[in-house]
């Protein structure tokens, strides 16, 4: 089970890293095949992800049509976790009334 954990983890962080505006129709089907198998694991890599780079949110956004009702459920669990956390800053470093750019 790990080692099935930490394949989808690699190839989540693959697909991640080559994702695009260009591209964002054939990551996004690729990223829905690897929610078929944990979606809680390819959205902690998408959520790392995207709260490291901004530009990021709004091409996943357009990746979540491919994904099935349960994967959707799993995204929102994992972004309400992600926002409940203390790990990352909700608001930006120079002006403390903005918002993160990954929110």
């Amino acid at each position: 089970m790990v080692k099935a954990f930490a394949d989808t983890k690699s190839k989540a962080q693959g697909v991640m890293k080559r994702i695009s505006k260009d591209n964002a129709v054939e990551m996004g089907r690729a990223l829905a095949k690897l929610t078929h198998s944990s979606p809680g694991v390819v959205f902690k890599v998408a959520l790392e992800l995207m709260m490291s780079y901004g530009n990021l949110s709004d091409v996943f956004a357009e990746c979540v049509r491919f994904f099935t009702d349960l994967t959707k459920d799993v995204m929102i669990w994992s972004l309400l976790s992600a926002l409940g956390s203390n790990q990352r800053s909700r608001t930006q470093a120079s002006y403390i009334l903005s918002i993160s750019p990954w929110l």
